[in-house]
């Protein structure tokens, strides 16, 4: 690193950080990289922040960073948190022991890469591994483990509460993934350009990223503040999302904005992570959505699952789900088949009315009515952008702005970067419209 750029990062170290600044640099640091959704890149540039901010909070949100296919940017992404986050800790394997010890001493950000091979060991790190996952989100999260040999043999238990970002391919055990805030990664197309990461050739930009974070931590308080959650976030996902909305609060209403978009986006409007059982209430509800009508028989249900081609009712273990089959899933959910008169030949069958799956639909589904818990508008779904910044060229030259507070607000009169090459899933690039960093 140059002489003038130790220079630079000194002086903006003198200067109070500007939270909404910082994370726009994330932002626009990442892009230079990777080709994301606009929810993702809110969601994991204040996860970046939180990092230096978890151990005030009662939970951390974990990063479930998760592809169909190899060569996704899985990875890369991992490599380039790796240059900006807290304390970082990139691994794919360790022992039992070790992992246990070095994230009770160090509490660092757990970048676990290939986590698809970890889980299908079934090996003792496996199970240690599913452990730390599972309880690691609270800060009261711990594990026991033996520890001695011989008459020297004890137990301890063995603090795991730290940051975690986990990357693999397809979906992370259930328990795991309700801890995580999701992030589908695709391989990028052939018209999508972005930089080859080098990580020596961005040492200056990726070190102004960390000081102002660690300045911006040492001031902070926003992990005390009482905020307004979205009503759409069921308990657990407004507890993995509290603490990046308290972070998204200070940085002001922008950010406010988008992090309950990404919150209510990434956490609620996809069915890829849905647990066997809720795929099941979701499919159910839309075949009564569809059929117009209060009641179905159970063969007819079931015929109408197994012709869902998204959902895995075609082919459960090699055969289509049956009535017998249909009525063992949902008794978990307390819901039975009983005999009933159905149109139009209203003969007395065995099967189900809308009113039985009520309850269930309410508990494990409910519906998204469009509004933000504080009242704001939500912010709609975006395609993929591509920033630019106030000077010529695209988002993967973007520079970073000054991180001193006061730098860039709604009122500053600066001018704001526009946004261009917007690119739908068709390659189309006909949207361009401004947003303000």
């Amino acid at each position: 690193m140059s002489k003038e750029s130790v220079g630079r990062i000194l002086e903006e170290a003198l200067v109070e950080p500007d939270l909404a600044t910082i994370l726009e640099n994330i932002g626009r640091y990442i892009l230079r990289f990777l080709v994301l959704e606009p929810v993702q890149l809110h969601a994991i540039s204040l996860w970046v922040a939180h990092t230096y901010v978890f151990h005030d909070a009662y939970t951390t949100p974990y990063l479930n960073i998760y592809s169909p296919e190899k060569r996704s940017g899985k990875t890369r992404l991992l490599e380039i948190l790796e240059t900006i986050v807290h304390k970082p800790w990139f691994t794919d394997r360790t022992s039992a022991a070790a992992l246990c010890r070095k994230v009770e001493e160090t509490k660092p950000t757990m970048l676990l890469d290939e986590s698809d091979a970890s889980f299908k060991s079934g090996s003792e790190y496996s199970e240690t591994l599913r452990g730390i996952l599972n309880g690691g989100f609270r800060a009261s999260g711990k594990v026991t483990v033996c520890v001695g040999q011989g008459s020297t043999l004890s137990y301890k238990d063995f603090s795991i509460y730290c940051p975690k970002a986990i990357a693999g391919i397809g979906k992370l055990p259930d328990t795991v993934a309700d801890r995580s805030i999701p992030i589908s990664m695709k391989r990028k197309r052939t018209g999508d350009r972005v930089h080859r990461f080098r990580r020596s050739n961005y040492v200056e930009d990726s070190a102004r990223i960390r000081e102002a974070l660690h300045l911006w931590s040492q001031s902070t308080n926003c992990t005390e503040d009482d905020i307004s959650l979205p009503e759409e976030l069921d308990d657990r996902q407004q507890d993995i999302w509290e603490i990046l909305l308290q972070i998204s609060d200070e940085a002001g209403y922008y950010w406010q904005s988008r992090a309950r978009a990404a919150a209510i986006q990434l956490s609620t409007g996809s069915t890829e992570l849905d647990s066997s059982g809720e795929l099941l209430l979701r499919d159910i509800r839309s075949i009564f959505e569809e059929e117009g009508c209060d009641r179905i028989s159970s063969v007819k249900l079931a015929e109408r699952l197994g012709g869902i081609e998204e959902s895995p009712w075609g082919d459960l273990n090699g055969k289509p789900i049956d009535a017998r089959k249909l009525a063992q899933l949902l008794r978990k959910f307390e819901i039975k088949p009983a005999v009933h008169r159905m149109p139009p030949a209203n003969k007395t069958v065995k099967g189900y009315v809308r009113a039985d799956f009520l309850d269930a639909w309410s508990r494990y589904i409910p519906d998204s009515n469009g509004n933000i818990g504080n009242k704001m508008g939500l912010v709609p779904e975006s395609p993929r952008i591509h920033v630019t910044g106030n000077s010529s060229g695209n988002d993967k030259n973007a520079v970073l702005l000054p991180m001193g507070a006061g730098t860039i607000t709604p009122n500053s009169g600066v001018k704001p970067a526009i946004v261009t090459d917007v690119t739908d899933d068709g390659g189309s690039n006909e949207e361009v419209w401004e947003e303000t960093l």
